[in-house]
């Protein structure tokens, strides 16, 4: 990890946009503002729906606040764009995507169901490759569902030789690929991680949510997209861990693990 500033202030540690939620689905977008928090980011601005601006402010009172129309000027605002955590695939959360590849040059974290539009939008995902090839900083953290409908393939395919899988979708798009599994691994280029952190713990709802806002906040950290996301996965692992020692693997919830990160 990079040594933190001693005279650092909160633009210092990077300003993460997390755009996230969709009508009665605020948790997304909590858990990975929180996260990206926890890791060490500065200043956190949520967009979300307005229906959900009550239970993201009770719950992560120290993050910004907006709506999908507050879009153009948080994108001018901030460091690093992290965006799918609950999105929905509506019309209005295919044209934010397109808005947040196409429009801007920040570094990005593509999760959940901005993975699902990726897989039903070609041309997005063509698009996705152009940028990559400037040297935009990208990384897409599919869980093998979201992997095989993006490649087009079968689950059981993809578990088969997760590696492989992976290695194809980066090849397609030109991103930092963190394929989640039971054991997850990630792949840019020739270089392969096979992360050794992680329980059966944070198999519950959430934990994806809270792996892409510490990617948010390390994606500011990090010159590489990919040294980001090495250390987020063994560190989001490394938190779940921490946190199922604690709760019981049972009795593990994504919440859990926010609190657990930074406890290394």
């Amino acid at each position: 990890m990079p040594k933190r500033k001693k005279d650092g202030n909160k633009s210092t540690f990077g300003k993460i946009l997390v755009i996230a939620g969709s009508e009665n689905m605020a948790g997304a977008a909590c858990l990975a503002g929180k996260a990206a928090y926890r890791a060490g980011a500065g200043m956190v601005k949520i967009l979300s729906p307005k229906c959900n601006r009550v239970v993201i402010q009770k719950n992560v009172p120290e993050a910004l606040y907006g709506t999908y129309t507050d879009l153009e000027s948080s994108i001018k605002w901030a460091d690093v764009i992290v965006i799918g955590p609950g999105l929905g695939k509506s019309n209005e959360a295919q044209n934010i995507l397109k808005k947040c590849i196409f429009d801007s040059k920040l570094p990005i974290v593509i999760d959940a169901d901005a993975l699902n539009i990726l897989s039903e939008n070609v041309s997005i995902l063509e698009g996705l490759k152009k940028c990559t090839d400037t040297g935009r900083k990208v990384i897409l953290t599919p869980h093998v569902g979201e992997l095989a409908r993006l490649l087009g393939k079968g689950i059981d395919e993809c578990k088969a030789d997760l590696f492989k899988a992976a290695l194809m979708l980066e090849a397609r798009t030109g991103a930092v690929i963190i394929a989640k599994d039971a054991v997850s691994v990630l792949c840019h280029k020739k270089s392969k991680y096979l992360n050794t952190t992680g329980c059966d713990g944070m198999a519950t709802a959430g934990s994806g949510d809270v792996l892409a806002g510490i990617c948010g906040a390390y994606m500011h950290i990090f010159k590489s997209a990919f040294d980001a996301g090495s250390v987020a996965t063994f560190v989001h692992g490394f938190a779940g861990e921490t946190a199922s020692k604690k709760r019981g693997n049972a009795g593990c919830m994504a919440g859990d693990i926010v609190e657990a990160i930074g406890k290394w």
